[in-house]
């Protein structure tokens, strides 16, 4: 794997190391603003947005990625309407609060719930 700072193409200076690119072994690579994996460049060339959101600046770094990497596209129109990478699901609690805590009860009490 690979680290290193995206370069400017808008014809500023830097991003003063709040854009990096990751060039990982599997031959993708990956855009990472502000320590947040923005989207991704396949090894079969596609494009794949990685973050939900929208902001200004990470628009500056998603656009001069595509323009470093070659891929035709930009804007928050064009980023919004790519597909998203499915996440896995993290667990989450299997009871609420409530539940949790009738469960808890009964367990001490040597009951069934």
């Amino acid at each position: 794997m690979r680290i290193y700072d995206l370069p400017c193409m808008d014809g500023r200076r830097s991003f003063y190391g709040k854009a990096q690119i990751i060039e990982q072994d599997n031959g993708e690579t990956v855009l990472r603003s502000y320590q947040t994996e923005v989207c991704k460049i396949t090894a079969a060339g596609a494009f794949v947005r990685m973050w939900d959101g929208w902001s200004v600046t990470t628009g500056r770094h998603i656009n001069s990625f595509l323009s470093f990497m070659g891929i035709p596209g930009g804007g928050k129109a064009w980023f919004l309407s790519q597909p998203m990478e499915a996440k896995e699901k993290r667990p989450g609690p299997d009871m609420t609060p409530a539940e949790s805590y009738r469960a808890m009860m009964s367990r001490r009490m040597g009951k069934a719930v």
